[in-house]
């Protein structure tokens, strides 16, 4: 496939309503399996099925042709939708992938957002409990008509997250157009990067790479790109929470020769910031790579919260949450959550003890790298240590007394990296991750270093004496993120699973940990 060629690793259908054509949705699945691809979701209605046996025959021959990704309802006041429909499929969904993550809700907020929620109260009612997770899409108020309903401009600018959202994405529209993301902003000549009837999926990704705008969207930001023009002499009407919005306003008001100057400063910055040096290592598979025999030895429930990194304290557990979540501690005897420490960062990644009772914490939205110090549950104080902005920061552990952290980097393909920091937090190394899709967390056995793969949910062993990937082992549940050594086993969790004590095979078993080694991840 020209797209796996191209270095595209995931595929996600989209529409209109894809579901009006199981049989291409099995195709690409199929074809997506046997080129070792990934998913990334399916949008749809939910209701455009005409019994409930063409929707458990369809969603079946999904499953079978090897589809495991999300499946996304848009479900809001502007879709005139049966409420038993939608909640007859997603139970549907749930009970043919056997994964109760697998469905979540979009709805798009706005001049009907009230209608929305009375909607979806009644869809989430009709589920039973059932963890149906709900998305907020804020509409962009793009168009005459649509600036003359609300107000585009208020007083607080948007977060920056370099376009995650809809962005990531080669989009293809009706006349074959390729963009680089679904937002609102889609329809500017601007954002186009190629045509499917006309340039292969290599020429689309070069196309994109040669954009300035697309460029820097996805490194710097539309917020490094407003800062540049404002210092240009750019005033603009007010501030936008809204991305979508405020790229749709660059592209169609801003003086293209001023544009053109901005993004010209910073294409210079991104070029800076992610150059990694011609000789940095890299993190592959080894020659004799197998696979690893396990054994689930217990496991202790957790609430549902948005589960991250893991930290052993003794005869405890901690687990970190993100999206402001408590940090839960856990009794590895009784299993019990004995108490929650105040959240240390705005979405807590993973957690390392050091010298003095501090804590060493990655927060994922800031990007930054926090010194905590917890006065019982809550925090006596904390202060940033580290910025990794472009990148975002996930795992860490300590070893000896240095640290390793896991790097995202977005852009055109995100980035994947380690890199190891001295007593000084100080940059030693950077070793680009070439085998491991998406790497979450990290913990050390005193021989081996170990990453989960979030996407795929694999946990991987690598030997940090060459960066080589030796073995892997699959967890028992999707979407793996936090690691911990006990000194005999393995403990994982995953963002919406409970935590698992893993016994790995004897052959591959690692050994004890050397004194004074951190453990936690």
């Amino acid at each position: 496939m020209q797209c796996k060629s191209a270095g595209i690793k995931r595929v996600s259908f989209t529409g209109g309503e894809p579901f009006l054509h199981p049989e291409f949705l099995n195709k690409i699945s199929a074809l997506a399996v046997k080129n070792k691809m990934l998913f990334g979701r399916v949008i749809t209605n939910g209701v455009w099925y005409k019994s409930d046996k063409i929707l458990n025959s369809t969603l079946t021959k999904l499953f079978k042709a090897g589809y495991d990704g999300d499946i996304c309802v848009s479900a809001d006041a502007f879709h005139a939708q049966n409420i038993k429909k939608v909640a007859a499929f997603i139970r549907r969904a749930i009970s043919v992938w056997r994964r109760p993550d697998i469905v979540s809700i979009v709805w798009v907020g706005g001049s009907r957002e009230k209608e929305t929620k009375v909607k979806l109260r009644k869809i989430l009612s009709s589920l039973k409990g059932l963890p149906v997770k709900t998305v907020k899409i804020a509409l962009s108020p793009i168009g005459e008509r649509m600036t003359r309903i609300t107000n585009p401009w208020g007083d607080k600018w948007f977060k920056e997250d370099y376009c995650k959202g809809p962005g990531n994405a080669l989009f293809v529209l009706p006349d074959g157009d390729v963009k680089p993301c679904c937002g609102y902003a889609t329809d500017q000549a601007g954002l186009t990067i190629g045509n499917i009837k006309n340039d292969s999926a290599k020429k689309i990704i070069s196309t994109a790479g040669r954009n300035d705008f697309v460029r820097a969207v996805f490194t710097v930001g539309l917020s490094g790109i407003r800062k540049r023009l404002e210092r240009l002499g750019i005033l603009f009407p007010g501030k936008t929470e809204n991305h979508c919005f405020f790229c749709h306003h660059l592209l169609t008001k801003v003086p293209k020769d001023l544009l053109k100057k901005a993004l010209l400063i910073a294409i210079f910055f991104i070029a800076l910031a992610l150059h990694t040096g011609a000789d940095a290592a890299e993190l592959k598979k080894s020659d004799g790579y197998q696979g690893i025999p396990i054994k689930v030895v217990r496991k202790i429930s957790l609430p549902k919260w948005y589960h991250e990194g893991l930290l052993i304290d003794g005869s405890s557990i901690w687990v970190a949450n993100g999206k402001k979540g408590n940090t839960w501690v856990v009794d590895i005897e009784s299993g019990k959550i004995t108490s929650e420490m105040e959240s240390p960062a705005g979405f807590t990644e993973a957690m390392v003890k050091i010298d003095g009772g501090k804590y060493l914490v990655t927060d994922w939205d800031d990007k930054k790298l926090y010194e905590v110090v917890f006065d019982g549950k809550k925090i006596a104080s904390k202060k940033s240590v580290l910025d990794f902005a472009p990148s975002h920061p996930a795992g860490l552990v300590s070893i000896d007394g240095r640290l390793l952290v896991i790097l995202w980097t977005r852009g055109l393909g995100t980035k994947f990296e380690i890199i190891e920091l001295d007593k000084d937090l100080k940059e030693t190394e950077r070793i680009a991750i070439k085998d491991i899709q998406e790497p979450a967390q990290m913990a050390w056995d005193g021989k081996n270093l170990w990453i989960t793969g979030w996407y795929n949910r694999r946990v991987y062993r690598v030997d940090p004496k060459n960066w080589e990937v030796t073995a892997s082992f699959r967890a028992p549940f999707t979407k793996v993120t936090g690691i911990a050594w006990d000194g005999k086993y393995l403990w994982v969790t995953g963002t919406y699973a409970d935590l698992y004590q893993i016994e790995l095979s004897k052959l591959s078993e690692p050994s004890k940990p050397e004194p004074g080694v951190n453990t936690g991840c």
